[in-house]
């Protein structure tokens, strides 16, 4: 019962960071703009933001620019398990030393 209570008293825990991965499916000899079939474990990764919100308004500016079609994806998707996608760091506190 002191179990219980003791651990009923802790903070909870902090959520974990995603990031969101503006990805674009790779081009190839086949599929000059990329194959949006293609699974998303191989799509390339172009930018990552914070929020999706950021990274859905930042998808007509970037398409435009590499004239593919592109998508947002959350880093904790399964599908991009074992992407090779680099995570984001978590941002440092502020007022902290490099």
């Amino acid at each position: 019962m002191l179990l219980v209570s003791a651990f009923g008293c802790l903070p909870p825990a902090d959520p974990p960071q995603i990031a969101w991965y503006v990805l674009s499916p790779k081009p190839d000899v086949n599929y000059p703009m990329g194959n949006s079939s293609a699974p998303i474990s191989t799509w390339e990764q172009i930018n990552a933001f914070p929020t999706v919100d950021e990274c859905e308004d930042s998808l007509k500016a970037v398409a435009s620019r590499i004239n593919r079609p592109v998508e947002c994806f959350a880093s904790n998707d399964p599908r991009l398990k074992h992407s090779g996608i680099v995570p984001v760091p978590e941002p440092s506190p502020a007022g902290s030393a490099p």
